[in-house]
C-alpha cells in the first residue's frame, strides 16, 4: 500500500488502516522530512520522525512536562544505555508512567498535524503479522486523527471526489467496535448521525440538513472515515427527506456534541472495581448462557435484547484498555466484547434465538431435585469421550457455517483433548477457520495451523488457509511458499495456482536481453 499525498487521499488512507485493524508502520517522506506511526489493529502505538523539534524529549519539555535539565541528563543516559527515552525517565523517577504515555500521545498528535499540513509527499505501509506485547497502544483515537485529517482539506472538491457514489444509501455501521468508537463529534457530525437511518443517500442527508452544503459533505466524509456510518448496497426508494429534516430519530442514540461514549474519568476505587467486573464476565465467557451474557430472561423481546447489547457493548468497548489501569486487559477486553457481539447476533431474531435455544439444556426448574446426593463421579471412559470429542468436532463446524464462532472455537478446543487421526485435523482447521474470523486471533490462528501441519505436513486445506492468512497480513514471501507447498500437494489446485501466479516475482532480465533482442535475436 502506497501512494503519493494530496487533498483527501490521507483520511482515506487512515479509515483503510483503521477500520480494516491493521498491523505495520505507515511511513511518510517528503525532500528533508520522514517519519512513521505504528499501528496495532488500527490503533495507534508510537511515532517517530527525524524533526528534533518533535522528538519525545522536546515534546515534554515544550508542554512543561519535563525540565530542560533533566531531559538532558535522562537522553544523554537513554543513549549511553541505548534504552528508551520514556524508560529512563521512569526509572529516574523524573516521570510517572502514565506522564510519559501522556506526553507521547501529544508527540504522535504533532507528528500527524504536521503531515495533515503537507500539500505533497508519498506514504508506504509496511504490514506486520504481530508486534511486541511490550508496545502500549497509546490513549490517541485514531477515530479522531481522521476526523482531523478531514477537517484540514481545504479543497471542496476532494471531498466531493472522495464521497463518491452520493446516490447510495447509508447506514450506522453494524460493527459495534466501530459504532461506538470514542471520538469527538462536532455540532455538524451530530446532525448528519440524525438523518442517517439506513433509507436516505449521501446526496439526500447533505439536501435534508440546515448545514452549508460544504460543510455537511466534509462531515459526512469525516463520520464515513471513521467507519461510524458506512454506504449500503441500492435499497427501494427512500422515505421522505422532510421526515429526516423534521428530526426523525435515528436508528442508535444520539451523542451530544463533544465527546462520544466512552470510559469516563474514575477513581482508583472504581477504577479496581472495573477490573473485577471485567475478569468476572471473562471467567464466565465459558458457562454462560448468551441470556446471562446480556443479562436478559429467556422470554426477552428483541428491543429487550437490542437495549441490553447497546448497554453492554458501551461498556466493554476495547477502547476502554487505552486507560493505564486496564492495558493488561486488553485481550480479554476484546474477547468479551466480541461474545457479546455474538450473543446478540443470535438473539436479536426469533428464528435464530429458536436455534440457540435447541442447543441450551432445558431450564433449571425443568429438571427434578435428585433425592440425594450423586454417587461419586465415576473414572473418564476413554470410548465415551472420543465419541462425545467427534460430536463436538461436528457441532463445531456446524457453528461455524452457522457463523458462531466463539460457540465453535469452544467446542473445537473441547474435542482437541480426545481426538486423534483425521479427526484431530478436522478440529484444528475449524478452531484455526472460526479463529480467523477475528482479526486479534491471527497469531492463534497461525500457531493452530502450524499443528495441524505438524501431524498432517500435506493437508491442501490447512496449507492453504496458513497462505491466505500470510497474504492477508502482507507477508508475501511466506505467502507464496505456502501455496507452492499447496501445488506440490495438488498441482492443479485452482486457487494456489492463481495467487502463486500474482505472488511471483518478475524473472531478471537475461543478459543482453532487451526489445531489440527480442524481435531480431536467433529464435
Amino acid at each position: 500500500m502506497r501512494g503519493a499525498l494530496g487533498e483527501g487521499v490521507l483520511p482515506a488512507l487512515l479509515r483503510d488502516l483503521y477500520v480494516g485493524r491493521k498491523t505495520g508502520y505507515l511511513y511518510f517522506s517528503r525532500p528533508a522530512h520522514n517519519c512513521n506511526v505504528l499501528f496495532r489493529r488500527g490503533h495507534i502505538v508510537h511515532a517517530s520522525t527525524d524533526k528534533p523539534e518533535d522528538w519525545l524529549g522536546e515534546v515534554l519539555v515544550a508542554n512543561g512536562m519535563l525540565s530542560r535539565e533533566h531531559f538532558e541528563q535522562a537522553a544523554a543516559q537513554a543513549e549511553r544505555e541505548r534504552k528508551r527515552l520514556g524508560r529512563v525517565l521512569c526509572d529516574q523517577g523524573l516521570l510517572q508512567a502514565e506522564r510519559v504515555e501522556e506526553g507521547m500521545a501529544l508527540q504522535v498528535r504533532q507528528i500527524l498535524f504536521r503531515v495533515f499540513s503537507w500539500a505533497d509527499g508519498a506514504y508506504n505501509f509496511e504490514a506486520l503479522a504481530e508486534i511486541s506485547s511490550q508496545e502500549v497502544t497509546l490513549k490517541v483515537s485514531t477515530g479522531d486523527m481522521i476526523l482531523e485529517a478531514v477537517r484540514r482539506v481545504r479543497d471542496p472538491e476532494a471531498v466531493r471526489r472522495a464521497l463518491g457514489d452520493l446516490d447510495l444509501p447509508l447506514g450506522l455501521s453494524p460493527d459495534p467496535l466501530l459504532r461506538f468508537q470514542n471520538i469527538t463529534l462536532a455540532p455538524a457530525d451530530v446532525h448528519v448521525l440524525a438523518c442517517v437511518d439506513g433509507t436516505l443517500s449521501a446526496r439526500q442527508v447533505v439536501q435534508a440538513l440546515p448545514l452549508d452544503g460544504d460543510e455537511a459533505r466534509r462531515s459526512l466524509f469525516g463520520l464515513l472515515c471513521t467507519g461510524v456510518i458506512d454506504r449500503l448496497p441500492p435499497r427501494p426508494k427512500a422515505r421522505a427527506v422532510a421526515r429526516a429534516a423534521a428530526g426523525a430519530p435515528a436508528s442508535m442514540p444520539l451523542p451530544e456534541p463533544g465527546p462520544a461514549p466512552g470510559p469516563a474519568a474514575e477513581s482508583p476505587m472504581d477504577m479496581e472495581a472495573r477490573r473485577r467486573e471485567i475478569l468476572d464476565l471473562f471467567d464466565g465467557l465459558r458457562t454462560r448462557t448468551h441470556y446471562d451474557l446480556l443479562g436478559v430472561p429467556r422470554a426477552a423481546t428483541d428491543v429487550e435484547v437490542k437495549e441490553a447489547y447497546f448497554s453492554m457493548a458501551r461498556r466493554f468497548h476495547p477502547d476502554a484498555h487505552h486507560h493505564a489501569a486496564l492495558t493488561d486487559l486488553g485481550p480479554k477486553l476484546e474477547a468479551v466484547f466480541i461474545r457479546l457481539g455474538e450473543a446478540y447476533e443470535s438473539l436479536r431474531h426469533h428464528h435464530s434465538r429458536a436455534s440457540y435455544e435447541r442447543s441450551l439444556p432445558p431450564p433449571a426448574a425443568a429438571i427434578p431435585a435428585p433425592a440425594a446426593a450423586p454417587p461419586p463421579a465415576a473414572a473418564s471412559d476413554p470410548a465415551q469421550d472420543r465419541k462425545l470429542a467427534a460430536e463436538n468436532v461436528r457441532g463445531g463446524e456446524k457453528h461455524l457455517a452457522e457463523a458462531r464462532y466463539w460457540d465453535a472455537i469452544q467446542l473445537f478446543e473441547s474435542a482437541l483433548e480426545h481426538v486423534d487421526g483425521p479427526l484431530k485435523q478436522r478440529a484444528l482447521l475449524g478452531l484455526a477457520r472460526a479463529l480467523l474470523r477475528n482479526p486479534n486471533w491471527i497469531k492463534r490462528a497461525e500457531e493452530t495451523l502450524q499443528e495441524l501441519l505438524r501431524i498432517a505436513p500435506r493437508h491442501v486445506d490447512g496449507l492453504t488457509e496458513l497462505a491466505l492468512l500470510y497474504e492477508s497480513t502482507g507477508l508475501k514471501s511466506r505467502a507464496l511458499t505456502a501455496f507452492r507447498r499447496v501445488l506440490d500437494v495438488q498441482p492443479d489446485h485452482e486457487q494456489a495456482l492463481m495467487k502463486a501466479a500474482e505472488l511471483e516475482p518478475p524473472a531478471p532480465p537475461e543478459p543482453g536481453g532487451g526489445l531489440l533482442k527480442k524481435l531480431f535475436g536467433r529464435r
